[in-house]
């Protein structure tokens, strides 16, 4: 399903899925997540990479994400070289 996607895509793609399950607007959604508008509609719109700040966000706010934020935070370790 998502086998040419990385996990930052993917969870952007989950995330995307709530706030239109929820009928979120994106002013709302940001609230959910409790970062600013202009970072959600970013990152909705992938004009910036995902950002810890919204790592933190979707595991705080949907618990039922941590394996997708798990890996985006895996998947940025491995490309910056850390361990």
């Amino acid at each position: 399903m998502h086998a040419d996607r990385q996990p930052p895509e993917i969870l952007v793609d989950r995330l995307i899925l709530a706030q239109e399950l929820a009928g979120f607007s994106d002013r709302r959604m940001a609230a959910e997540l409790g970062v600013s508008a202009s970072l959600w509609t970013k990152t909705r719109r992938r004009e910036v990479p995902v950002g810890i700040t919204i790592l933190r966000a979707a595991g705080r706010r949907y618990p039922e994400l941590a394996v997708d934020v798990l890996a985006s935070l895996l998947t940025e370790q491995e490309a910056h070289g850390s361990a």
